[in-house]
This record gives structure tokens, C-alpha cells and sequence, in this order.
């Protein structure tokens, strides 16, 4: 009964371990073994956030730009009407 037990116990942390730090990082696109590599993980998704926030703001730029481009068209547009 005891070593049943143990057995299970043994069998649930192995799969848990398995689908913690193989299965869902690399889902995830993160390194492998987070548990050995708290610090390194933490400046990794760091990273990932500024580069996310650069290419946000490149878009809003681009965006901008776009606007900017249409009111011009819009305003040639109305001027050869007159």
C-alpha cells in the first residue's frame, strides 16, 4: 500500500516536472529548465516585453504616418475639385 503510494507520488511529480520545465516552455517559446534559470527566464521575458513595446510603437509611427497621408491626399484631392 505504502510503496503504491509513493509510486503514484513519484509518477505525479516526474510528469509534473516534464510538462513544467519541457512541454509548456517549449509551447511557449521560453528556455528550457526555467526552474535551474529563474534570473536568466525573468530577463528573457523582460527582453521580449521591450522588443513587443518597440514594435508597438513603430507601429503607432507607422499608423501616423499613414493618417497623416491620407488628410494629404484628402486635402489635394479637394483642392483639384475646386
Amino acid at each position: 500500500m505504502f510503496l503504491s503510494l509513493l509510486e503514484l507520488i513519484c509518477f505525479a511529480l516526474i510528469l509534473w516536472a516534464i510538462i513544467s520545465q519541457i512541454i509548456y516552455p517549449s509551447w511557449r517559446g521560453t528556455p528550457l529548465f526555467s526552474f535551474f534559470r529563474k534570473e536568466e527566464v525573468k530577463l528573457h521575458k523582460e527582453l521580449s516585453e521591450v522588443n513587443q513595446e518597440i514594435v508597438e510603437e513603430k507601429l503607432k509611427g507607422d499608423i501616423k504616418e499613414a493618417r497623416q497621408f491620407k488628410d494629404t491626399v484628402y486635402q489635394n484631392n479637394e483642392k483639384e475639385k475646386k
